[in-house]
């Protein structure tokens, strides 16, 4: 097959390393640029050796597929955009920040036939991967809880919260990932929030998830750690099943560096820049790598619009949780 033809909408942190993986894998093209910041564009067009365009429409005319980087909240258009000009999806997580929307996304690209994949990057996380093996095999038995924990610093945490909310930016990573490696839906929430620090956030949730087949699980995230030398965000997932635990460590990072100003631990598997050779290496390769495999052989991908929506509609019910101050249903999309 020939080269994928491939766009990018919205170049900022994602949206620049998505181009940057699409330029260097042989089996794609980076053909387009596009975003509302027309200078910004122009200079990552260049930097990449691209065109820019002015518009999503223009850009979909040059492209097979498009990688949808906006924020958040302006995913809706340029997804329906894509889905009527029959151009395969990739979109970064969140699908959408309301269940109507993300709704109308998957509706659209079902209809038109295209993939369409949303970036849950933990499901290709080889840790992660293996939890769910090991699960769906039954080395554990059954699955009587779980844990889960994603954190970040106060200087980050301030800079996101002026436009999501902690559940929305990194809790939703783990609520994807806790249904995945259960293989079953969560079907309702119970969600508390600490404000100490932040002027409009939460700086804190703990939240307690109930899954459809009665097991349960813990939730922590967090905007606010204080800023200290090293890895101190410390993600992690417990598994406690009728036979057997799991324990998923990416914390323990496998490196640390020791400067004169102190001390780094960088993430080999989380990496925005080219370590392996001069080449970009990691879960966010291999998620590109599948995508495009995805529009090559015609398989469905690992993350499909639907399983997006599912997350979606939890983080809708645990936002709902902290505003009752009860235990929130999640609402079933059944169209």
């Amino acid at each position: 097959m020939d080269k994928i033809r491939a766009g990018v909408v919205g170049v900022g942190l994602m949206g620049r390393l998505y181009g940057r993986l699409l330029k260097e894998l042989p089996q794609a093209e980076l053909t387009a640029v596009y975003d509302v910041d027309a200078e910004r564009a122009a200079e990552v067009g260049a930097e990449l050796g691209t065109k820019a365009f002015a518009s999503v429409e223009a850009l979909l005319s040059q492209v097979d597929a498009v990688f949808i980087c906006s924020p958040d909240r302006a995913h809706l258009e340029p997804v329906l955009a894509a889905a009527a000009a029959g151009k395969h999806v990739f979109v970064e997580k969140p699908l959408a920040t309301s269940s109507e929307e993300g709704l109308q996304m998957v509706e659209a690209a079902e209809e038109a036939g295209i993939v369409f994949m949303v970036g849950h990057v933990l499901r290709f996380d080889p840790r992660y991967i293996h939890a769910r093996n090991a699960v769906a095999a039954g080395d554990v038995g059954e699955v009587i809880h779980m844990f889960a924990r994603r954190n970040t610093y106060i200087d980050q945490g301030r800079h996101y919260a002026s436009w999501t909310t902690v559940p929305w930016f990194l809790g939703i990573h783990d609520i994807d990932a806790l249904m995945w490696i259960c293989g079953s839906p969560i079907i309702s929430v119970y969600a508390r929030g600490a404000r100490k620090l932040l002027a409009k956030a939460d700086d804190s949730v703990l939240a307690v998830l109930t899954f459809a087949n009665g097991a349960i699980a813990g939730l922590e995230v967090s905007f606010v750690l204080p800023l200290v030398q090293g890895n101190r965000q410390s993600p992690l997932l417990e598994v406690v099943g009728s036979k057997g635990m799991i324990h998923v460590m990416p914390y323990l990072r496998g490196i640390t560096i020791h400067k004169p100003d102190g001390l780094v631990e960088p993430d080999p598997l989380y990496n925005m820049g080219p370590v392996m050779h001069g080449q970009i290496a990691g879960v966010y390769k291999e998620e590109t790598v599948h995508f495009l495999r995805c529009i090559q052989e015609g398989i469905t991908p690992a993350v499909t619009g639907r399983d997006a929506l599912l997350a979606v509609t939890v983080v809708e019910a645990l936002e709902r949780s902290l505003a009752s101050g009860q235990e929130e249903k999640v609402e079933s999309i059944t169209a």
